[in-house]
């Protein structure tokens, strides 16, 4: 395939290059100043489209003519989102919320974009990784979730310097299903509690159908709460 080189100078006062390296791969070549005033050049492979190249290109000249600019690096994604749980997540939110952050990043973060360079993650790629997993059979939950995750994700690497924007932002996930839960009846609740009566948390099964508490709402619970003369109980704090 001949490659095709492209100049562009989009409202800036650099100049760079786009130039096709095979089908759907383009190298970008411009010019930055270091930390030193210096000015170097910056070669970058982007995949995708010759649209998205430019694309990348303008986004890279703006940040070199207003001191956005980031260095280049080879880091993944996958490689960032661990780092990304090691300080920001531990130290910021619960076990629970830690714990479903690393489900939606193991489970579909990082099997389809996890080997993309952080800095070249573009917003069409977020928006297939969507596609695919609405087309493998995932509700529009579980991509809603993921969505969250890669979006604040990314903005802590905004706000940390690594990216200059957030591609996750213009994505645009799947609204939300309407769906009703399927309740069970009244006599496959007292067939299921017949059943549980004798394992290790048959009373606790019990109680739950009786209250309706929640799993955190009974986990949190404690004597002080209830009062047994009156038959009443009061949900103060959850676990």
């Amino acid at each position: 395939m001949s490659k095709v080189t492209q100049t562009i100078a989009p409202k800036s006062t650099r100049q760079g290059t786009v130039t096709q390296r095979s089908k759907g791969s383009f190298q970008l070549r411009y010019s930055v100043f270091d930390a030193h005033g210096r000015r170097k050049q910056v070669n970058q492979t982007v995949r995708g489209t010759k649209t998205d190249a430019e694309r990348v290109l303008r986004e890279r000249l703006t940040a070199g003519d207003n001191g956005s600019h980031v260095d280049k690096s080879k880091e993944t994604i996958a490689q960032y989102m661990a780092r990304w749980l090691d300080t920001y997540v531990a130290t910021n939110v619960t076990v629970r919320t830690a714990y479903g952050y690393q489900g939606h990043i193991k489970r579909y973060i990082n099997p389809t974009i996890g080997s993309f360079a952080l800095q070249s993650l573009m917003t069409s790629q977020v928006q297939k990784m969507y596609s695919d997993m609405i087309e493998g059979g995932l509700s529009h939950t579980t991509v809603l979730h993921t969505h969250r995750v890669l979006r604040e994700a990314l903005g802590h690497a905004v706000e940390w310097g690594i990216v200059t924007r957030n591609v996750a932002v213009a994505a645009k996930p799947p609204r939300r299903e309407r769906t009703e839960m399927p309740m069970w009846d009244a006599p496959t609740i007292h067939h299921f509690l017949n059943l549980s009566h004798e394992t290790r948390f048959g009373h606790i099964f019990d109680f739950a159908v009786h209250t309706g508490l929640r799993r955190s709402e009974i986990c949190g619970l404690r004597w002080n709460f209830v009062d047994l003369e009156a038959g009443n109980l009061s949900v103060v704090a959850t676990l």
